[in-house]
């Protein structure tokens, strides 16, 4: 295949994007990174290995969030826990941005706008009546809100929680993107709107807006996995991901994401990368690869 034919082809699959998203079905993102940040989390070394190198190990691997590959001494919870200890520990997480004193600039704006979620967590009477609310809902509603809660504490950035955070960065705007990148690495892919959350209970906090609007941030659970990153753009160049010349039912592919053969992945993710552990979905339930 010629490389005009590939770039017709992928001209096509984003014009198919853009209608998925125009149905608000799922929402098209830019992750910046750096070329040693992106290069050191596949143990490549940018000194020596290529671009075309850091693509085959991309469209395998996927990007990570740091829950993955920090060392792990005392881990909080796993990826699934929507237990007590968990939203214990959301509680704690949220009580100490609303103490804190040194906060960046938009913390304390978004704090103003959202008084009284902050006076909620503040204020350490209300930690058992929280987490006896939520122990009360069904599992699907207690993920949803723990997912969500985590996506707060995760943008606001203002405690250990970013150190090992089950969220990874996106974006909507391509001039953030670059920022983040240094101008060197951009990786695009799409995921699905889950932005439209509302709580299926009004007996908890509930936060208006995102922390900074200015980023368009949209944070991702987990992983970006490969078979949602169509590309990635470096030295002026777009690599596109093999996966997606492999054939053209663009709905299948959107909706369901690329065919990917990972075969060997659970023995190679360990040597190949310096990841702790890989993240697998059926479909139903993420689970964690050791």
């Amino acid at each position: 295949m010629t490389a005009q034919e590939k770039h017709k082809i992928y001209e096509d699959f984003l014009d198919r994007l853009k209608f998925f998203e125009s149905k608000r079905l799922i929402i098209i993102l830019k992750r910046g990174v750096s070329k040693n940040f992106a290069f050191a989390r596949l143990k490549l070394d940018p000194k020596f290995n290529s671009f075309d190198q850091f693509a085959e190990k991309l469209f395998f691997y996927g990007e990570k969030s740091k829950y993955f590959w920090e060392q792990k001494i005392g881990r909080e919870f796993s990826i699934n826990d929507a237990g007590k200890e968990t939203f214990s520990y959301i509680f704690e997480k949220f009580k100490e941005i609303s103490e804190k004193n040194d906060c960046y600039k938009g913390t304390i704006n978004y704090r103003k706008r959202n008084k009284k979620a902050f006076d909620y967590f503040n204020d350490l009477s209300n930690l058992r009546k929280f987490v006896e609310t939520l122990d009360l809902l069904d599992n699907e509603t207690k993920k949803q809100l723990k997912n969500y809660y985590f996506r707060i504490i995760h943008q606001l950035g203002e405690t250990d929680y970013k150190k090992s955070s089950l969220y990874i960065s996106g974006t909507q705007n391509e001039e953030t993107a670059l920022k983040f990148s240094n101008n060197e690495i951009i990786i695009y892919f799409w995921d699905f709107d889950f932005n439209h959350f509302e709580p299926k209970t009004k007996n908890v906090p509930f936060f208006q807006g995102k922390p900074y609007k200015n980023q368009e941030e949209i944070s991702i659970f987990g992983v970006i996995f490969p078979h949602y990153i169509h590309s990635f753009k470096a030295d002026n160049q777009f690599f596109f991901n093999p996966a997606l010349f492999k054939g053209t039912d663009y709905d299948n592919m959107i909706l369901g994401g690329f065919e990917i053969d990972q075969t060997g992945f659970e023995s190679k993710f360990k040597t190949d990368t310096p990841y702790e552990m890989g993240l697998k979905d059926d479909g139903i339930q993420l689970y964690e690869i050791k």
